[in-house]
Formats: C-alpha cells, structure tokens, sequence
C-alpha cells in the first residue's frame, strides 16, 4: 500500500506493486487458517497417524505412505515408517527447504539484477546520444563540449562490453552446472513419474523447468538489447556497430550460446533422454 501511494501517479509501478501483493495476501489468509483451524489440523494428524498403525503392516501400504515425505531423501539408521524417524526425515527436508530455497532465490535473484540493469545502462546510453543531438543542434555549444560528450558515450560503451565479459566470466561455470543438472534433473524425474505415478514430483519438474527457463530468458534479454534499439538510434553508432553486431552473450563453460534456442534444444535434449529411457525398459 506504501509502495503504491508513493507512485501514485505511475500506474506501471502501481500494478507491479499490486501484482506482488498477492503473496502477501495469500500468506495473510494461510496464516490466519493455521491460527483458526489448530484444533482440525491435530485432529487430522492422529487420524493419519491412527491410519498409518493400522497400515502399517503390509509393506506394499508402507511405500504409499512415504509418498508423503517432502523429498525422496533418507538418512542411516533412521527408520522411515516409524513415528520418530518419519519426524526426524521431515525436520531434516525442512531444513533442506529453509536452507536451500533462499540460497537458490538469492543466487538465481542476484544474476537476475546484474543481467537486467544491462537494460537500464543500455537506455542511459540512449539518454547520451539523445543528449549528443540536441548539443549538435544548439549553434552555442562549443566543440569541447561536443568532443567531451562524444568521449563520454565511447568510454560508456566500452564500460558496457567490458561488464557483459565480466558478467559472462562470472556466471559462466554456473550457468554449466545450472543447465548440466536442470538436464538431469528433468530426464530422471519425468521418467520416475512416468514409471512409478509419483505425481507429487510434478511440482519439482515444474520448478526445475522455470528455473532453467529462467536463465535461458536472461541470456536472450542480454543478446536482444542492442537489437531492440531504434534505426535512429543504430545509426547513430555507426562508430560502435562492429562491437554492436558481434555483442557479448553469456555461455554455458564456453560451449553454448545461453539463450531461448538453445532452451529449445535443451528441451529436446531431455525429451529424446526420456524417450530413450522408456524404449529401453520396452
């Protein structure tokens, strides 16, 4: 709401604000519920509980009940069908999740800032030549003025190149292990859910396949920004246009563009794994 009042008058920033207030809202009602409805969900546990006892004697009704843990994860000496290590099993994947989830959020967050404020340097550069123009066209502005200013543009530009390779530097392994395990990932738990019915394991693919999609979306936004410009405005590089078609675009260790293509073919990739994989157990 703070955010919104203080924007009032740009509506683009007032919808974004509103768009993430959902959460927000989503986390109000869930929270209120767990509060009201304590006395249901305890209830509900000793059912459960009650069921798994009485289940618990055909192996066959033990496997469905492990379904029920977080991750397909176990320890040593911890047994999972009985109360205390199913307590123990899941204490151990929250932590995983309390842990895990805001490592990745943050990391993934952090390219996700450094790839997209290329976007914004990119439109301070146009503010620059838009600048360069008006001071071309006012009869008092003296040509230091002028050299400075052109100097100023050149020496933006190549600030923008040297960022993108040591963004590229950066990221590069990263990005490898992101697109070697999001691979693997996906080819292994399609064909387990395809075999086994764990449909629980869909919300994984599904996070897995966002995340891969995710950095494929940043490596396109990073290659399409010079492209995006204006005519007017790429002609006015014509001094920059040999570094401006050949731009620098993030990789995977060097071997693949990181971009919407190669998120195609990656896509098919796994399809073809997962096609293998069934045509060997046939």
């Amino acid at each position: 709401m703070y955010t919104s009042y203080t924007h009032w008058t740009d509506w683009y920033a007032v919808m974004d604000s509103l768009s993430i207030s959902g959460i927000g809202l989503q986390t109000i009602i869930k929270l209120h519920v767990a509060l009201v409805k304590t006395s249901y969900f305890k209830e509900k546990y000793f059912d459960l509980k009650a069921l798994h006892q009485r289940s618990s004697k055909n192996p066959q009704n033990n496997l469905a009940m492990e379904k029920s843990l977080i991750f397909p994860l176990e320890l040593p000496f911890v047994d999972t069908f009985s109360d205390t290590g199913y307590v123990i099993l899941t204490v151990y994947h929250g932590v995983l999740l309390v842990m895990g989830v805001p490592g990745i959020l943050a990391a993934d967050m952090t390219i996700m800032i450094y790839v997209l404020h290329i976007l914004g340097i990119v439109d301070v550069f146009i503010n620059n030549l838009d600048e360069l123009d008006e001071m071309l066209v006012q009869v008092d502005t003296s040509e230091t003025a002028k050299q400075q200013k052109f100097t100023e543009i050149c020496v933006m530009h190549r600030e923008i190149i040297r960022y993108e390779q040591d963004l590229d530097e950066c990221y590069f392994f990263v990005v490898f292990i992101q697109v070697i395990s999001s691979v693997s990932c996906l080819s292994l738990t399609l064909f387990v859910v395809y075999m086994t019915k764990r449909w629980a394991r869909v919300l994984f693919i599904f996070a897995t396949f966002f995340q891969l999609l995710e950095f494929c979306l940043l490596g396109t936004a990073l290659r399409l920004k010079w492209h995006l410009l204006a005519l007017s405005d790429k002609r006015r590089l014509i001094v920059m246009l040999h570094r401006a078609q050949n731009p620098v675009e993030m990789t995977i260790e060097g071997l693949y563009m990181l971009n919407m293509e190669t998120f195609v073919e990656i896509m098919k990739t796994i399809y073809s794994y997962f096609t293998m994989m069934i045509s060997f157990l046939e």
